[in-house]
């Protein structure tokens, strides 16, 4: 609870900071006091604005909300005890924790980096087959995608291990009544059209970048616009976080590649995933988005490419050809 929640204001710590204050001596005093005061002043109060359209409403919640304060001092020294030892486990906890991150995000910066083949080679996804795929989609699609010889693929679980969310050119998204801000604006004459977490951090991404792999495969959300609209809006509100290598979805503060569709789609219109345990993490994995496309449950399969060579599929002949990648 003590997370940070920048798209709401919530600072690191916030929960303690309201839970100190609950334990605060000055604090207390102030609510004896002001219990002595309404009781010795209640009748007068009630007579004089009762029915007074301001003053009314709060003299309805003092006497509805009254057992609440009249605390006594055993109340408050027991509270404050509990903070004491709230405040000695989460200081222990946070330094723990950032020293386990700071050595995640160490070794998962170097394996990020190694390959498995030293011999140079051309991704199979070049710049025709990525101008097909932004013919095909719209924003709202996610891709899946895989490097061949990244070390990262040991491990992670299954043929598919990367996930990204399309946004769609900056036309789609001016039709689609969804705007960036000044800094989701590309610099580049490559325009933005993922939001995707890297070791980087979650960053909106254009088509020469994200699609520079060996194979992909996209699904489609079984959503109305509406609901896409609402999906994607809240996805671009996590622009910007640290990517998680410790793999928590517990927390939001910083987020893996699959956590950003599920921020965005979870328990939007009628999806709503289940995470599962892999490796003592709870988590959704990249083939579990893709379970839940061949399935159709949530998602419609619609295109693989570079799965067993240069290789373009739509229809029956893609989830044939995703369903044998699995093997």
């Amino acid at each position: 609870m003590d997370e940070a929640e920048p798209r709401f204001g919530i600072q690191r710590k916030e929960f303690t900071r309201v839970y100190r204050a609950s334990t605060s001596a000055s604090n207390a005093l102030s609510f004896v006091e002001a219990n002595l005061y309404w009781n010795k002043n209640r009748e007068q109060f009630v007579a004089d604005y009762a029915s007074d359209s301001i003053i009314g409403p709060f003299i309805y919640l003092i006497a509805r909300d009254e057992p609440w304060v009249k605390t006594s001092a055993d109340f408050y020294t027991k509270n404050l005890i509990r903070y004491r030892l709230h405040s000695f486990l989460r200081r222990n906890k946070s330094g723990l924790k950032q020293v386990t991150f700071a050595l995640f995000k160490m070794s998962g910066g170097v394996i990020s980096q190694v390959k498995l083949s030293w011999s140079y080679r051309r991704k199979r996804v070049a710049p025709k087959v990525r101008h097909k795929l932004a013919k095909m989609m719209p924003p709202g699609d996610i891709i899946i995608t895989r490097h061949d010889h990244a070390a990262s693929n040991l491990f992670l679980p299954g043929f598919w291990p990367h996930a990204v969310l399309y946004i769609g050119t900056e036309k789609q998204r001016t039709e689609l009544g969804l705007e960036l801000d000044a800094k989701g604006k590309s610099s580049s004459d490559d325009e933005i059209c993922f939001l995707e977490a890297q070791k980087d951090g979650v960053k909106f991404r254009t088509f020469s970048s994200t699609l520079a792999v060996d194979s992909c495969t996209v699904i489609r959300p079984k959503l109305e616009k509406i609901h896409i609209r609402e999906a994607l809006a809240r996805a671009i509100t996590h622009e910007g976080k640290e990517y998680d290598f410790e793999f928590d979805f517990r927390r939001s503060d910083k987020l893996v590649c699959t956590e950003v569709p599920y921020r965005a789609y979870h328990q939007c219109g009628h999806i709503q995933f289940e995470l599962t345990t892999r490796a003592g993490r709870i988590c959704l994995s990249a083939e579990d988005l893709l379970d839940k496309a061949l399935d159709e449950s949530f998602f419609d399969v619609i295109a693989i490419y570079g799965y067993r060579g240069h290789r373009f599929a739509t229809g029956e002949r893609a989830i044939a050809l995703l369903k044998d990648s699995y093997q």
